[in-house]
């Protein structure tokens, strides 16, 4: 009898970490498609600066931030909109 009780406490425990972690990964709230966006033009930034000054391409550091942050940005706000979009399907309701 214990066992079994014990037993359904904790699969009741992982299903509820599982949709915490999923309400993380997948949340219904449009402002995660602004901090997507953000972030991902940040890291575009970063990498386009290296890539521009030391990459030999003949572009230059500032260019390379500039371009990197154009296509991070872009790309942050499709991964933001698709993850929002999954939240508000799973979730049912925006925020």
């Amino acid at each position: 009898m214990r066992v079994e009780r014990t037993s359904k406490v904790v699969k009741e425990k992982a299903k509820d970490v599982a949709i915490d972690m999923a309400k993380k990964a997948f949340p219904n709230d449009p402002k995660v498609v602004g901090e997507s966006v953000a972030t991902g033009a940040a890291r575009g930034a970063v990498i386009g600066g290296v890539t521009g000054a030391v990459g030999g391409m003949g572009v230059g550091a500032g260019p390379g931030v500039v371009g990197g942050g154009i296509l991070g940005g872009a790309g942050g706000a499709v991964t933001g909109t698709i993850r929002y979009e999954i939240g508000v399907a799973l979730w049912e309701k925006k925020n």
